[in-house]
């Protein structure tokens, strides 16, 4: 690779830096941790939610805190 073949790669990974969505810990974590079933959600689909929220909380057992919150979230009548 040549010196302008390195200039490109610094500028793409740069750029690859700047482009990246930015997401905010402490406002993932609240969305997880309030998130409860609503009556027209059924329980698989409040697990898969609970799954795509704990991705972005950064929480080292995110297995675990899944597990807890539908312990905790399922706010219904019937359960």
């Amino acid at each position: 690779m040549g010196d302008t073949g390195r200039k490109l790669s610094v500028h793409y990974e740069k750029f690859e830096e700047y482009v990246k969505p930015r997401t905010n810990g402490i406002y993932n974590r609240y969305r997880f941790q309030t998130k409860v079933r609503s009556d027209m959600e059924t329980f698989d689909q409040l697990v898969t939610e609970f799954k795509l929220l704990v991705r972005d909380c950064n929480y080292d057992r995110s297995e675990e805190m899944v597990r807890d919150r539908k312990e905790i979230g399922v706010n219904h009548k019937t359960t």
